[in-house]
Protein backbone atom coordinates (compact mmCIF):
# COMPACT_ATOMS: atom_id res chain seq x y z
CA UNK A 1 0.00 0.00 0.00
CA UNK A 2 1.18 3.43 -0.34
CA UNK A 3 1.27 4.00 3.49
CA UNK A 4 3.97 1.26 3.79
CA UNK A 5 5.81 2.54 1.06
CA UNK A 6 5.66 6.32 2.12
CA UNK A 7 5.90 4.88 5.76
CA UNK A 8 3.12 7.26 6.90
CA UNK A 9 -0.26 6.12 8.20
CA UNK A 10 -3.74 5.24 5.97
CA UNK A 11 -5.05 8.04 7.84
CA UNK A 12 -1.85 10.40 6.65
CA UNK A 13 -2.49 9.12 3.14
CA UNK A 14 -6.74 10.31 3.54
CA UNK A 15 -5.88 13.15 5.05
CA UNK A 16 -3.04 14.12 2.11
CA UNK A 17 -6.28 13.30 0.00
CA UNK A 18 -8.62 15.59 1.33
CA UNK A 19 -6.19 18.15 1.16
CA UNK A 20 -5.85 17.90 -2.13
CA UNK A 21 -9.28 17.83 -2.72
CA UNK A 22 -9.59 20.81 -0.64
CA UNK A 23 -7.43 23.11 -2.92
CA UNK A 24 -9.34 21.77 -6.01
CA UNK A 25 -5.89 20.42 -7.23
CA UNK A 26 -7.93 16.38 -7.45
CA UNK A 27 -11.83 15.66 -7.72
CA UNK A 28 -13.15 13.14 -5.79
CA UNK A 29 -17.49 11.34 -5.89
CA UNK A 30 -18.68 8.31 -4.59
CA UNK A 31 -18.67 5.22 -6.74
CA UNK A 32 -15.56 6.94 -9.01
CA UNK A 33 -11.80 6.95 -8.34
CA UNK A 34 -10.02 10.04 -7.44
CA UNK A 35 -8.62 12.21 -10.14
CA UNK A 36 -6.43 15.08 -10.79
CA UNK A 37 -8.61 17.94 -11.72
CA UNK A 38 -8.66 19.17 -15.34
CA UNK A 39 -7.04 22.60 -14.69
CA UNK A 40 -4.65 20.88 -12.84
CA UNK A 41 -4.25 17.59 -15.10
CA UNK A 42 -0.14 18.18 -15.96
CA UNK A 43 0.99 19.40 -11.78
CA UNK A 44 1.65 15.94 -10.42
CA UNK A 45 3.45 15.17 -13.72
CA UNK A 46 5.22 18.65 -13.77
CA UNK A 47 6.37 17.42 -9.95
CA UNK A 48 7.45 14.49 -10.66
CA UNK A 49 9.52 14.95 -14.05
CA UNK A 50 10.88 18.16 -12.82
CA UNK A 51 12.01 16.19 -9.29
CA UNK A 52 13.40 13.80 -12.01
CA UNK A 53 15.17 15.99 -14.16
CA UNK A 54 17.18 17.20 -11.16
CA UNK A 55 17.94 13.12 -9.72
CA UNK A 56 20.82 11.56 -11.67
CA UNK A 57 19.24 8.44 -10.57
CA UNK A 58 16.04 8.93 -11.90
CA UNK A 59 15.17 5.85 -13.47
CA UNK A 60 16.30 4.23 -9.92
CA UNK A 61 13.80 5.57 -8.38
CA UNK A 62 11.24 5.11 -11.05
CA UNK A 63 11.75 1.41 -11.30
CA UNK A 64 11.32 1.38 -7.43
CA UNK A 65 8.39 3.47 -7.46
CA UNK A 66 6.77 1.23 -10.11
CA UNK A 67 7.84 -1.76 -8.19
CA UNK A 68 6.11 -1.07 -5.20
CA UNK A 69 2.87 0.21 -6.63
CA UNK A 70 2.44 -2.21 -9.86
CA UNK A 71 3.45 -5.37 -7.38
CA UNK A 72 0.44 -3.90 -4.61
CA UNK A 73 -1.80 -2.84 -7.41
CA UNK A 74 -0.96 -6.84 -8.80
CA UNK A 75 -1.71 -8.30 -5.47
CA UNK A 76 -5.11 -6.10 -5.19
CA UNK A 77 -6.44 -7.15 -8.52
CA UNK A 78 -6.02 -10.84 -8.11
CA UNK A 79 -8.44 -11.06 -5.43
CA UNK A 80 -10.65 -7.99 -6.81
CA UNK A 81 -10.44 -7.62 -10.49
CA UNK A 82 -13.58 -7.70 -12.79
CA UNK A 83 -13.86 -9.35 -16.01
CA UNK A 84 -13.71 -6.54 -18.22
CA UNK A 85 -10.49 -5.74 -16.93
CA UNK A 86 -8.73 -8.61 -17.88
CA UNK A 87 -10.42 -8.43 -21.02
CA UNK A 88 -8.54 -5.03 -21.72
CA UNK A 89 -5.08 -6.59 -20.57
CA UNK A 90 -5.17 -9.59 -22.66
CA UNK A 91 -5.62 -6.73 -25.66
CA UNK A 92 -2.60 -5.18 -24.81
CA UNK A 93 -1.07 -8.76 -24.85
CA UNK A 94 -1.99 -9.94 -27.93
CA UNK A 95 -0.57 -6.90 -29.50
CA UNK A 96 2.30 -7.25 -28.01
CA UNK A 97 2.76 -10.82 -29.07
CA UNK A 98 1.40 -9.76 -32.42
CA UNK A 99 4.58 -7.09 -32.61
CA UNK A 100 7.23 -9.40 -31.07
CA UNK A 101 6.87 -12.18 -33.84
CA UNK A 102 6.92 -9.53 -36.15
CA UNK A 103 10.26 -8.00 -34.48
CA UNK A 104 11.72 -11.63 -34.54
CA UNK A 105 10.96 -12.03 -38.25
CA UNK A 106 12.13 -8.48 -39.21
CA UNK A 107 15.66 -9.76 -37.43
CA UNK A 108 16.03 -12.56 -39.85
CA UNK A 109 15.36 -10.49 -42.82
CA UNK A 110 17.23 -7.62 -41.81
CA UNK A 111 14.35 -5.32 -41.97
CA UNK A 112 13.98 -2.19 -40.27
CA UNK A 113 11.70 -2.78 -37.13
CA UNK A 114 11.82 0.58 -34.92
CA UNK A 115 8.17 1.38 -35.82
CA UNK A 116 7.75 -2.75 -34.60
CA UNK A 117 9.11 -1.66 -31.34
CA UNK A 118 7.31 1.79 -30.84
CA UNK A 119 3.96 -0.39 -31.14
CA UNK A 120 5.31 -3.20 -28.91
CA UNK A 121 6.08 -0.26 -26.35
CA UNK A 122 2.75 1.51 -26.52
CA UNK A 123 1.04 -1.75 -25.95
CA UNK A 124 3.34 -2.98 -23.05
CA UNK A 125 3.08 0.57 -21.44
CA UNK A 126 -0.46 -0.24 -21.41
CA UNK A 127 -0.79 -3.31 -20.14
CA UNK A 128 0.85 -2.23 -16.93
CA UNK A 129 -1.47 0.26 -16.88
CA UNK A 130 -4.46 -1.59 -16.88
CA UNK A 131 -3.72 -3.91 -14.69
CA UNK A 132 -2.94 -1.10 -11.71
CA UNK A 133 -6.64 -0.05 -13.17
CA UNK A 134 -7.52 -3.68 -11.93
CA UNK A 135 -7.13 -3.17 -9.12
CA UNK A 136 -9.91 -0.60 -7.84
CA UNK A 137 -7.51 1.37 -5.75
CA UNK A 138 -7.80 5.20 -6.79
CA UNK A 139 -5.09 6.16 -4.83
CA UNK A 140 -2.95 3.63 -6.55
CA UNK A 141 -3.99 4.84 -10.01
CA UNK A 142 -3.65 8.48 -9.29
CA UNK A 143 0.23 8.21 -8.08
CA UNK A 144 0.85 5.73 -11.24
CA UNK A 145 -0.76 8.28 -13.67
CA UNK A 146 1.83 10.96 -12.79
CA UNK A 147 4.71 8.69 -13.79
CA UNK A 148 3.62 8.33 -17.30
CA UNK A 149 5.79 10.56 -18.88
CA UNK A 150 8.81 9.19 -16.85
CA UNK A 151 7.81 5.76 -18.21
CA UNK A 152 7.39 7.48 -22.43
CA UNK A 153 10.64 8.83 -21.68
CA UNK A 154 11.94 5.23 -20.49
CA UNK A 155 10.71 3.03 -23.10
CA UNK A 156 12.15 5.76 -25.84
CA UNK A 157 15.56 5.46 -24.20
CA UNK A 158 15.90 1.92 -24.25
CA UNK A 159 14.93 1.72 -27.51
CA UNK A 160 17.15 4.21 -29.60
CA UNK A 161 20.00 4.14 -27.50
CA UNK A 162 21.27 0.46 -26.75
CA UNK A 163 18.58 -2.34 -26.11
CA UNK A 164 16.59 -2.64 -29.45
CA UNK A 165 19.23 -4.25 -31.21
CA UNK A 166 19.36 -7.46 -28.57
CA UNK A 167 16.16 -7.21 -26.64
CA UNK A 168 14.51 -10.62 -26.86
CA UNK A 169 10.66 -9.46 -27.23
CA UNK A 170 9.17 -12.60 -27.58
CA UNK A 171 10.77 -13.64 -23.75
CA UNK A 172 9.49 -10.29 -22.58
CA UNK A 173 5.70 -10.99 -23.73
CA UNK A 174 6.17 -14.64 -21.90
CA UNK A 175 7.09 -12.63 -19.00
CA UNK A 176 3.78 -10.03 -19.20
CA UNK A 177 1.73 -13.09 -19.79
CA UNK A 178 3.03 -14.72 -16.85
CA UNK A 179 1.81 -11.87 -15.13
CA UNK A 180 -1.55 -12.24 -16.61
CA UNK A 181 -2.08 -15.40 -16.20
CA UNK A 182 -1.21 -15.36 -12.40
CA UNK A 183 -3.35 -12.51 -11.49
CA UNK A 184 -6.40 -14.35 -13.23
CA UNK A 185 -5.91 -17.62 -11.35
CA UNK A 186 -5.50 -15.71 -7.80
CA UNK A 187 -2.39 -16.28 -7.41
CA UNK A 188 -1.14 -12.88 -5.90
CA UNK A 189 2.02 -13.19 -4.17
CA UNK A 190 3.68 -14.72 -7.49
CA UNK A 191 1.92 -11.85 -9.66
CA UNK A 192 4.04 -9.63 -7.85
CA UNK A 193 7.06 -11.52 -7.16
CA UNK A 194 7.55 -11.62 -11.50
CA UNK A 195 6.94 -7.90 -11.49
CA UNK A 196 9.57 -7.23 -9.06
CA UNK A 197 11.56 -9.38 -10.68
CA UNK A 198 10.88 -7.70 -13.75
CA UNK A 199 11.23 -4.32 -12.43
CA UNK A 200 14.84 -5.23 -11.37
CA UNK A 201 15.85 -5.84 -14.87
CA UNK A 202 14.32 -2.87 -16.53
CA UNK A 203 16.21 -1.13 -13.73
CA UNK A 204 19.46 -2.49 -14.96
CA UNK A 205 18.58 -2.37 -18.81
CA UNK A 206 17.70 1.51 -17.77
CA UNK A 207 21.16 1.60 -16.18
CA UNK A 208 22.74 0.72 -19.22
CA UNK A 209 21.01 2.33 -21.39
CA UNK A 210 21.17 5.77 -19.64
CA UNK A 211 25.07 5.23 -19.52
CA UNK A 212 25.37 4.60 -23.01
CA UNK A 213 23.51 8.15 -23.78
CA UNK A 214 25.32 10.06 -21.72
CA UNK A 215 28.50 8.55 -23.62
CA UNK A 216 26.91 9.84 -26.89
CA UNK A 217 26.18 13.09 -25.71
CA UNK A 218 29.67 13.43 -24.14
Amino acid sequence: MLSEYFGVSRLKIREALKILIGKSLITSSKGRRSQIASEHSGLLDYIVTADAASNSNWYSNLCHVRAALESEAAGLAASDYKDIDLSYAKESLLQMKVCAEEIEFSRTQNIDFSDLVTKYNKADLNFHTTIVDSCHNSTISLFYSSLSNLMQHSFELTQNVILNPTKNFCTNYELHSQIFENIKLGYSSRAKKIIRNHMNKVNHELKIAVAANSKTND
